[in-house]
């Protein structure tokens, strides 16, 4: 508690220095903490699943002929036709299973209320494919999106369930309506999963297949040529993307040449070779699949960067500072070396130290494995300004390290300069003579001058 209080002391005593200090850090901090928090957000942060390293997103870029739609999901080298979806999950793949999705515009209207939100068309192994539990009844499975139009049920997300209906439990086998479409609810999904897309938050998990029945018109599941829906899929154990990939390959370039090919009206002959050499790109898809990630990327990756160069300046100009003020205490060094602090230097180590972590918050794991002085380990701006600043021994008493001098040496200048400090009682300054207090020292006995005698 001593060193404690004498490091706010020391702190009190440069307010400027201090404030400057402060200041400098928290904004270097804070900007490198939010830029941060939103970089693990967007690229780094893995989706609430299960194994969410085995995911992977399909992409197959090249000619597309016909009708595309695309979303903030994805890119449009990015989508499938329903058909080709149903042709990969039936076929040995090299995944342990594919699963699809895409996001709609949904109003939606309870008992309670009517509002305005969004939508997931899902196929039915999509939350089997990720692991998700649910947090209320059950949720889609394969045998929700057999028949097209014979599913009317729905899924609500954890947040929608939340916010509008109260967590009620009796929402189960309720309806809702979706698009003017007559949902029956089976259960709700687990609170913290939001989809598979960033940005994009569902209130409501539908089965694809009932697609034609919230879009009246819509009709194309067997056209091939109707681009809009996004796949993603599982890697099995042990299994890498290369091999994954040219397992897929092989039966997807089997269904160009021999199926699609053919359906491929008005395309010159360097587009058709070049639609029948697509390939499918599996690509990582921990973070689930949005188009925010790939625009985003490199813009926050040098916003990173400059946040970070900005906290290196804000320290590098409070070792500056911290070195001036190192440099003004050697007088200070001096007199705590002649009271005998060369015996132990690494107390006065931790004095020099000791306010440097109050500038900002420590945080509790910083201890760099020193038990008996943590604050050493977080503040190495400071050790580095006590060696070179103000080295000990200090270098204006020679010899101080092999020189014994008893503590209560009572000299009346040093008392005139230790007493202010505070370093020691004005009671043991008294008016004695300092030859008393030194160990085996006799003052020399006067030489009386010799009278010479006159003649």
């Amino acid at each position: 508690m001593n060193v404690l209080r004498f490091a706010f002391r020391t702190l009190a005593k440069t307010p400027f220095l201090t404030g400057l200090a402060v200041l400098s850090l928290g904004l270097g901090i804070g900007a490198n903490g939010a830029i941060f928090s939103l970089f693990d957000q967007i690229l780094l942060r893995p989706l609430p699943v299960t194994e969410p390293q085995q995911l992977v997103n399909l992409s197959a870029p090249g000619p597309k002929s016909g009708s595309t739609s695309c979303t903030s999901e994805g890119s449009c080298e990015d989508i499938f036709s329903y058909a080709m979806f149903k042709d990969l999950q039936g076929a040995e793949t090299g995944l342990s299973g594919i699963a699809l999705h895409r996001t709609f515009g949904a109003n939606l209207a309870t008992t309670e209320s009517t509002t305005s939100g969004a939508g997931l068309l899902v196929s039915g192994n999509y939350f089997s494919l990720l692991g998700v539990q649910p947090e209320l009844g059950r949720l889609l499975g394969p045998t929700d999106d057999e028949q097209f139009g014979g599913h009317p049920v729905a899924v609500l997300s954890y947040r929608y369930w939340e916010r509008q209906l109260g967590q009620d439990p009796s929402v189960l086998n309720s309806t809702i309506v979706v698009n003017g479409q007559p949902l029956t609810v089976i259960g709700v999904a687990t609170s913290d999963f939001d989809g598979t897309t960033l940005g994009f938050r569902p209130d409501v998990f539908v089965p694809v297949t009932m697609r034609a029945a919230l879009t009246p018109g819509w009709d194309d599941f067997d056209n091939r040529r109707n681009y809009r829906f996004y796949l993603m899929g599982r890697l099995p154990d042990g299994v890498s993307i290369e091999q994954a990939g040219l397992a897929i390959n092989l039966v997807y370039s089997s269904i160009l040449n021999e199926v699609e090919a053919p359906l491929q009206e008005g395309m010159s002959d360097n587009g058709l070779e070049r639609f029948k050499a697509r390939q499918i790109v599996l690509e990582d898809g921990f973070r689930g699949q949005s188009s925010i990630q790939s625009s985003a990327g490199a813009p926050l990756s040098f916003l990173l960067g400059v946040t970070g160069l900005v906290l290196v300046i804000a320290c590098a100009n409070i070792a500056n500072l911290l070195l001036a003020r190192g440099a003004g205490r050697a007088r200070e060094m001096a007199i705590r070396g002649s009271m005998g602090a060369s015996s132990s230097p690494e107390r006065v180590a931790l004095l020099m130290i000791q306010p440097s972590p109050r500038l900002g918050a420590r945080p509790p794991e910083c201890t760099g494995g020193l038990p008996l002085y943590p604050e050493l380990s977080c503040a190495p701006v400071s050790l580095f300004s006590f060696y070179s600043a103000s080295p000990w021994p200090p270098p204006r008493l020679p010899r101080i390290a092999t020189t014994s001098i008893r503590r209560r040496l009572q000299m009346r200048p040093f008392c005139r300069s230790v007493v202010p400090l505070g370093l020691a009682k004005p009671s043991t300054c008294r008016a004695r003579s300092a030859s008393r207090q030194i160990k085996g020292f006799r003052s020399p006995q006067r030489k009386r001058p010799e009278m010479s005698s006159i003649t």
